[in-house]
């Protein structure tokens, strides 16, 4: 098993061999001979419909744009003497996966000559009706479909024979890839581009192609636009060369620009139209004109990229692309683009016609660039809700039911551990990243070698590495959001409720407060917070236990620990923080049978009745669990209308007075108008982020075994900002938790400091016992 650090790695990438048979150096023939013409048509055939080269005893399938990029797309490559110029890329076995990743996307649905089909419909659909039989013809053998092969698998396996062209009829799906700098996503994105311009977006070499009658749109766009202009200038970059007579090689160039004779590749496309985002009103596009009949005539495809500015900083940002309609839509260095979501849901329309999806949406970034990283991160590990393209996580922990989006790890684009046919020597390329790692971990500095995995990530987990290091246990947290995530195992833990004052006694009434489950309202769980992905803006009380009696009443100390975040009242859609509280059984009653040191209740909301609202939800929370006293620990320096609220209701014994121990005063000193705990400024904060960690990877053994205690979190919502938590932004919930902490390790440290002082005393009474100057003792008789 190969390894890098501890971890194995994943290894099972296509395997390839002979790739020399598909390379290609075109005849310098003029461009009358009828040779020209005969071994063009065949290249135009091959890079629109690929082509089949023989493999392992069999026959592997190279799709039309890897083709065309292997042999007519040019890149610039540094050789050892630090010289630059622009070469053929190479296609090893990463940029077969790419392109089989696009194939999939683009709708491949089998193979022309196959007796087997990749049509979706035909797995499920017992017979063709007459409109199928129709529609779909090359999936039917003798009014029956053909049988069924997954198209991944059809795609990459190794078949008996040529299969023929390519079939693109399934509908389309989005494409995500993301990981390691270096991995050429650019390069192989833009030659899908150019190979879109220039074959028209089509997929079989037919008369309507011939005679220009097919056009296609396509649309690249970044936050920065820097990153997409570096895109689009690969694009510009290999038209342009085209005409070039240093790549006549290479291109098919006749003559010299100058010569009567002087013929461009049968390749380029005279392309008009300006680059510079936004150019809706100009694109860059296919159009010439011609003098015919004394007149300029407006000649060419149409064909055009449009390339815009999807800032969050714009008002309009995310809808930057809006109203196209796109074959292919890329949005470049999608780590930076905060907004991506949105942008995601402006576009997802583009790439669709009367409700049916044509084209496809791809997001890539590489994971050294994600400042802005949740909505990346959310859509790369939860692909299924975003109708991305996904795979089997084979690269660590994460994912929602363990799928992802397509990651590139770094031992993959080591071009110097590959041999001539392209294919991965694992062992070389691990031993060279654990070198790498092994160095970088002898800095004093622990964030070089954290910057390092972040920007040439070789597990998942390793690209959303703070770069100030994890606070809080995130691989924990990733385990346990999965575990809640399978088969929707979170439903079965929360309970949402409307709480109402009731002072009679009955079924569903608790300490004064009746229950009313209330499922029409759906708990925060998502992290961020996208308010217009939600049916309500409103949030609600969430029950994972209720409360629990002993001889018929709910001890006043069983739920004492219970925390508190407030917040300021701006608009949830404008990014404000919302009103968090969490409840903790006390541990002790853990001996007890009952669920101690586990989460039962938590209230995140901002009401639309505002912070009176809230606190009346939450008072109505304590009375439920017991009124506990001295129970909600809030921030001290943020907490005046929590104090407020509680003061003037009367109950002010539910506050917890500021802790002594836990912030360093003396344990004896207390001041009870006091209320909540400081949190002054980073340092203070770092040292509660640890006490918070200690928490939850400390072990409590409970009805179900001995677990950590983050193994007991029942909140999605919480567990998602333990993988974020830093010590700058704003978590909410995390700062709700951590006054659970605070107030159950004042707890132990004011039960250790009576059991010192009862000890102590009881040591002292001891010695005055023993004392013979006080009592004497044996047959002597005390004098009274």
């Amino acid at each position: 098993m190969i390894k890098i650090e501890s971890k194995p790695i994943y290894t099972d990438y296509i395997r390839l061999q002979n790739q020399e048979q598909f390379v290609v150096y075109p005849p310098l023939l003029h461009p009358d001979d009828p040779r020209y013409t005969l071994f063009w048509s065949k290249e135009f055939k091959k890079c629109i419909e690929g082509t089949w080269g023989k493999m392992f005893d069999g026959y592997r399938y190279m799709p039309g744009k890897l083709y065309f990029y292997k042999n007519y797309f040019l890149i610039q490559d540094t050789d050892a003497n630090k010289q630059t110029r622009y070469i053929r890329p190479r296609t090893d076995d990463i940029e077969w996966e790419l392109a089989y990743m696009a194939l999939e996307a683009h709708g491949f649905s089998g193979f022309l000559d196959d007796e087997y089909t990749s049509l979706e419909i035909a797995k499920d659909m017992p017979e063709p009706t007459d409109l199928i039989l129709q529609r779909y013809p090359e999936a039917i053998i003798d009014g029956k479909f053909k049988k069924y092969i997954p198209a991944r698998e059809n795609i990459r396996k190794i078949h008996d024979k040529p299969k023929g062209r390519a079939l693109m009829q399934n509908p389309t799906w989005n494409e995500f890839v993301l990981g390691t700098r270096g991995g050429g996503k650019s390069f192989s994105a833009a030659a899908e581009i150019e190979h879109g311009i220039i074959f028209d977006g089509t997929t079989v070499y037919n008369e309507d192609f011939r005679r220009g009658k097919l056009t296609s749109e396509y649309l690249v766009g970044s936050a920065d636009s820097d990153k997409s202009s570096e895109l689009c200038s690969k694009v510009r970059a290999s038209i342009e060369a085209k005409t070039n007579p240093n790549f006549r090689d290479i291109f098919g160039i006749w003559g010299n620009p100058g010569d009567d004779d002087f013929t461009p590749s049968p390749l380029f496309k005279d392309m008009t139209g300006s680059l510079v985002s936004p150019n809706k009103k100009n694109p860059y596009r296919h159009e010439y004109k011609v003098q015919l009949g004394g007149r300029w005539v407006t000649k060419g495809t149409n064909s055009k990229l449009y390339h815009v500015n999807y800032s969050p900083k714009k008002g309009d940002g995310a809808q930057a692309g809006a109203g196209g309609r796109y074959l292919k839509s890329i949005i470049e260095e999608v780590g930076l683009l905060e907004n991506v979501i949105d942008v995601h849901t402006s576009n997802d329309s583009t790439v669709a016609r009367d409700g049916i999806r044509f084209g496809v949406e791809r997001y890539q970034g590489t994971s050294g660039n994600i400042e802005y990283i949740q909505a990346s991160k959310k859509m790369f590990l939860s692909p299924q809700d975003y109708r991305i393209l996904s795979y089997d996580n084979e690269h660590g922990k994460e994912g929602r039911d363990g799928k992802v989006g397509f990651f590139l790890p770094f031992y993959m684009v080591l071009r110097q551990f590959k041999d001539k046919d392209g294919n991965t020597d694992y062992e070389a390329a691990a031993n060279h990243v654990n070198k790498i790692r092994e160095e970088k971990s002898k800095s004093s500095n622990p964030d070089v070698l954290r910057e390092e995995k972040m920007n040439r990530p070789c597990f998942i987990e390793e690209m959303w590495v703070n770069p100030k290091g994890y606070l809080l246990p995130y691989d924990e947290a990733v385990v346990r959001e999965r575990e809640l995530l399978t088969f929707d195992k979170y439903k079965e833990k929360e309970t949402p409720v409307t709480l109402i004052w009731d002072s009679k006694q009955g079924e569903g009434i608790y300490n004064g407060v009746r229950v009313k489950i209330n499922h029409d309202i759906e708990p925060y769980r998502e992290y961020p917070i996208d308010p217009s992905k939600r049916k309500t803006p409103n949030g609600t009380v969430v029950i994972y236990e209720f409360p629990q009696q002993i001889n018929g009443k709910t001890p006043a100390d069983m739920y004492r620990f219970v925390g508190h975040d407030p917040y300021v009242e701006e608009n949830l859609d404008k990014g404000g923080s919302v009103g968090s509280t969490y409840v903790i059984m006390n541990p002790k009653y853990a001996a007890q049978g009952f669920n101690g040191n586990t989460i039962v209740a938590s209230y995140i909301d901002k009401p639309i009745g505002g912070l009176a609202e809230y606190y009346e939800n939450q008072e109505k929370l304590l009375a439920m669990y017991g009124n506990p006293l001295q129970g909600l620990c809030i921030e001290k320096n943020r907490g005046q209308d929590c104090r407020a609220h509680y003061i003037k209701k009367n109950k002010a014994y539910l506050l917890m007075p500021s802790p002594n121990r836990e912030q360093g005063t003396n344990i004896y000193q207390k001041n009870v108008t006091s209320y909540g705990y400081n949190v002054g400024n980073k340092i203070v904060k770092l040292q509660l982020a640890k006490m918070m960690a200690d928490w939850l990877l400390e072990e409590t053994e409970l009805n179900d075994g001995i677990k950590k205690n983050i193994e007991r979190i029942p909140c999605l919502y919480l567990l998602r900002q333990f993988m974020s938590y830093d010590l700058d932004g704003n978590f909410d919930a995390v700062d709700g938790f951590r006054g659970c902490i605070v107030a159950l390790r004042e707890y132990e440290n004011l039960q250790i400091a009576e059991a010192v002082i009862k000890n102590e005393n009881k040591q002292t009474f001891r010695g005055l016992l023993s004392n013979p100057k006080i009592f004497k003792h044996g047959k002597e008789k005390q004098r009274v």
